[in-house]
């Protein structure tokens, strides 16, 4: 679920609530994808 806590023009705030816990949006996820490992060994 995703909740919408404050606007200010096209951009917003939220929360990404998950089983695992509470994302505060906006956020920077870093992925660990196979070829970004390969490439940063």
């Amino acid at each position: 679920m995703f909740e919408i806590l404050a606007t200010d023009g096209r951009a917003r705030r939220g929360v990404l609530h998950t089983v695992h816990g509470d994302i505060q949006t906006p956020v920077f996820m870093n992925v660990g994808t196979c070829a970004a490992i390969k490439g940063g060994v």
